[in-house]
């Protein structure tokens, strides 16, 4: 049995798999085995994969059809036969070369069944590593000392990628990535946090992201069948949590999907809010921790819905609904939306509501374009004054170098530099 078994699903990134591969050569620990799985990939990324298999024969390679993240995770695990699992997305690396030998010492010695290291950012086609916001957000722990933690004190279930679980847990708690093809690990590491006894910590920088290729959360989330997907992972994740009495944990994870509601372009994308309703029900108790927040996303959605779609119908009933919010002691609410919500409330007809609509409307990007105005006016001063400055600076500097102590001190300055070479 090989020590660490390192898990690389692959989906069309033939550029990025030497980077990963390499980093993996440059691990200290050296009985490891790569398994590999291309999810169908249509460029050369299998290529890619078996070349490299016929020159090492602890990588592995299997190939499926598109499938997702999930089901091509679940393939690596199945035929993985090391004591440990490790992963490595193909457009990642890892940063620490003897990560991966500490963590694995470190889980031996204490007959772990988890190891949490941690994460670094990569940027760049150089791969520059940056520190993760993720710390400063203090979405997870530091692992900063050898010591064992609660699983409820991790942190929200982010960067599964970042420990090491002993294969032998996984397979009794039938541990596995749900079918998606996106935003599966989530719920892979909450099924785990919540089984595991103790999470061994170690400080060393395992996993390198390259947080421009992945993207951050809302970029993933391109159309409508993949925030289906999402929403049932943060809802799946949610009822794990809430069953294991892991409840403070929940609660902070549930305030990003709260900031993913109210984002700008979400909070009036009426698909987003009937796929909200879908998932996690219309009476809005799942949220009733957030109940001020959550209101402003269905009070903001549903106002814009009505003037987007002008029938009497949905007037009426937007009306009736937005009569059971109560947004006037709503510290999350805003001016803008307590104004539209009154030029609904106080319209008496459908015409009446959107002619007041407009006219707010009209008036707001009149505010804000004097606003925009004095920046730019502003900004003009401010570029005058570097102006001239500079102006004053160059006249400076000409006058310098005409004086006649500019000249006389020519051949010192000429000596100078010889005796710099």
């Amino acid at each position: 049995m090989v020590k660490v078994s390192v898990l690389m699903p692959v989906y069309n990134l033939e550029d990025y798999i030497e980077h990963a591969m390499e980093s993996l050569f440059n691990q200290t620990l050296k009985d490891i085995e790569i398994v590999c799985v291309n999810d169908g990939s249509v460029d050369n990324s299998l290529e890619v994969l078996n070349e490299f298999a016929s020159k090492y024969d602890f990588i592995k390679v299997f190939s499926q059809e598109n499938m997702g993240a999930g089901p091509a995770l679940n393939k690596c695990i199945e035929e993985a036969t090391g004591e440990y699992i490790a992963f490595l997305d193909a457009d990642d690396i890892y940063v620490d070369d003897d990560a991966l030998e500490k963590m694995y010492n470190w889980g031996v010695e204490n007959n772990a069944d988890m190891v949490a290291g941690n994460l670094k950012f990569v940027e760049g086609d150089d791969y520059k590593i940056v520190d993760a916001d993720h710390y400063k957000r203090k979405l997870y722990r530091l692992c900063d000392k050898k010591t064992s933690i609660s699983p409820d004190h991790y942190g929200i279930p982010y960067a599964f990628y970042k420990n090491i679980f002993k294969r032998e847990f996984l397979n009794k708690h039938n541990i596995r990535f749900p079918p998606y093809k996106r935003g599966v690990d989530t719920l892979f590491l909450a099924r785990a946090l919540v089984n595991v006894e103790r999470i061994y910590t170690i400080p060393v920088w395992l996993y390198g992201y390259n947080h421009a290729v992945g993207g951050g959360f809302n970029k993933k989330l391109s159309d409508y069948d993949f925030i289906r997907n999402f929403f049932k992972v943060f809802k799946g994740v949610f009822d794990i949590f809430y069953e294991a009495g892991f409840d403070k944990v929940a609660h902070e994870f549930k305030k990003e999907l709260i900031m993913y509601f109210n984002f700008q372009d979400n909070a009036t994308d009426w698909g987003i809010y009937q796929l909200v309703l879908e998932v996690f029900g219309e009476d809005g108790s799942y949220f009733e921790d957030f109940k001020p927040e959550y209101e402003v996303f269905v009070a903001t959605q549903l106002i814009n819905y009505v003037y987007e779609n002008p029938t009497e119908e949905v007037y009426v009933k937007t009306k009736e609904e937005i009569s059971e919010i109560e947004l006037v002691h709503n510290k999350k609410s805003t001016e803008d939306l307590f104004k539209k919500a009154h030029l609904l409330m106080s319209s008496d007809s459908l015409p009446d509501f959107r002619q007041n609509y407009l006219e707010y409307s009209y008036l707001t990007i009149e505010k804000e374009n004097e606003k925009l105005a004095k920046k730019v006016r502003s900004l003009k001063r401010k570029n005058s004054k570097i102006n001239k400055e500079l102006k004053k600076e160059r006249n400076l500097n000409k006058s310098l170098i005409n004086s006649s102590s500019w000249k006389l001190t020519k051949p010192l300055r000429a000596f100078k530099r010889v005796l710099k070479k």
